[in-house]
């Protein structure tokens, strides 16, 4: 199977809803880490070249993650990775790290 289509921005992470489930770290943060009104599209256009720099990072972009806008950080291999190099907050956005393998373009 092919990785899902990815555009900076407006991946969905619900939007195939007929691939199977990938593995996914659920960010430990409270919801008074959470600040509101800073708006997702700027901050992955702020964040997006310090987020691709990390190690195994094959992509970043928008998704859901229980009912809000979230970055989704996508990561070839969770296996051997250091998780703590993610933060689970970016200017108020949840961050989530899912295992996708490579992106190939078709």
């Amino acid at each position: 199977m092919s990785a899902p289509p990815f555009s900076f921005g407006s991946w969905r992470a619900d939007a195939h809803a007929d691939a199977p489930p990938a593995k996914a770290m659920q960010p430990q943060c409270s919801r008074t880490d959470l600040m509101t009104g800073k708006d997702i599209k700027n901050v992955l256009v702020n964040h997006t070249a310090e987020l691709m720099a990390l190690p195994g990072v094959v992509g970043v972009g928008q998704g859901e993650c229980r009912g809000k806008p979230c970055i989704i950080v996508f990561v070839k291999s969770m296996t051997g990775l250091p998780l703590a190099q993610f933060p689970s907050v970016i200017e108020g956005h949840r961050v989530e790290v899912e295992e996708s393998g490579e992106f190939r373009a078709t």
